[in-house]
């Protein structure tokens, strides 16, 4: 009977130990970073936060690539005129982009580099106001648009599976429409994280 009972206690932390040691789960790491973003060749926009959320796979330690799927939400305050798309000449413009691409990692010691290329698409939400009878009313309406990312980035690892980062970054979206000419396209940094929890 104590022999159960000392399975039954002890099976959790026997099966989170074997996951810990199971390669597979080992080379997932999560990126997460906060930066600023800035508006390239566009003096409608002006700039503001970038959140970005990630989930990297690693593979063979001798093998110095990766491939990363990412969350990137940022947010601009815009100043057009006569907008195609938005009758609210002066507002804020909320970007969520969703990308997924290779990369490559160089070993320094417990510095590390990297560069990264994805591609995905982006959702942008902006305001609609509609006026009856002096009463306002504000909307929201959403657009999806094709985008690419170019993340070059260093990283200081205080421990085997914890890292601080830095990356500076390149987002382009080739859509023409009101917010921005033929291109859009955002630069910025961002600093955070990458740890593996297993």
């Amino acid at each position: 009977m104590k022999n159960f009972v000392f399975i039954v206690i002890s099976f959790p932390f026997l099966s989170l130990n074997l996951i810990a040691q199971d390669s597979f789960f080992s080379k997932f790491y999560f990126p997460n970073t906060y930066g600023l973003n800035y508006p390239i060749f566009n003096n409608h926009l002006k700039s503001n936060f970038i959140v970005s959320f990630g989930l990297e796979y690693r593979f063979e330690k001798k093998t110095p690539y990766f491939v990363r799927f990412s969350s990137e939400n940022f947010w601009l305050e815009y100043n057009i005129k006569n907008g195609s798309q938005t009758n609210a000449s002066q507002s804020k413009l909320t970007i969520n982009g969703f990308y997924f691409g290779p990369g490559l990692r160089k070993n320094m010691g417990k510095w590390k580099f990297l560069l990264l290329a994805q591609t995905g698409f982006v959702n942008y939400m902006y305001p609609i106001v509609e006026n009856t009878y002096n009463n306002y009313k504000v909307s929201f309406s959403r657009k999806n648009s094709f985008s690419c990312q170019a993340v070059l980035g260093v990283e200081y690892y205080l421990s085997k599976k914890f890292a601080l980062t830095c990356e500076s970054y390149y987002i382009i979206i080739p859509n023409a429409n009101s917010f921005w000419k033929s291109n859009f396209e955002n630069a910025g940094f961002r600093f955070g994280i990458n740890a593996s929890i297993f």
